[in-house]
């Protein structure tokens, strides 16, 4: 869910949003708003279309994007785990 936070927070920078602006249009108050973005509090799935409604965002496209990082954060990661690997074996012959 961060990722797609983070998603939210970055397009509605990109559209010069404010919080202030989002919290009115959803009828919150601009703390609430900022707690959404803040991970603070989770958001129902009416909200999140909702947000997504008004940033004009693809709701299925936030998950996917979201499903992609991970996937590539995972091959990465084991990447990075199999050069470790090789310069633990090459340090050992040292």
């Amino acid at each position: 869910m961060q990722k797609i936070i983070e998603r939210i927070k970055s397009r509605r920078c990109e559209l010069g949003y404010s919080q202030e602006f989002m919290a009115e249009k959803l009828s919150l108050d601009t703390s609430s708003y900022a707690r959404i973005e803040s991970l603070k509090t989770s958001i129902s799935l009416e909200r999140f279309l909702q947000i997504c409604d008004i940033l004009n965002l693809d709701p299925s496209l936030q998950f996917a994007i979201s499903d992609r990082i991970q996937a590539q954060n995972q091959y990465l990661q084991h990447q990075i785990d199999s050069i470790i690997e090789i310069l633990n074996k090459i340090n050992q012959k040292l």
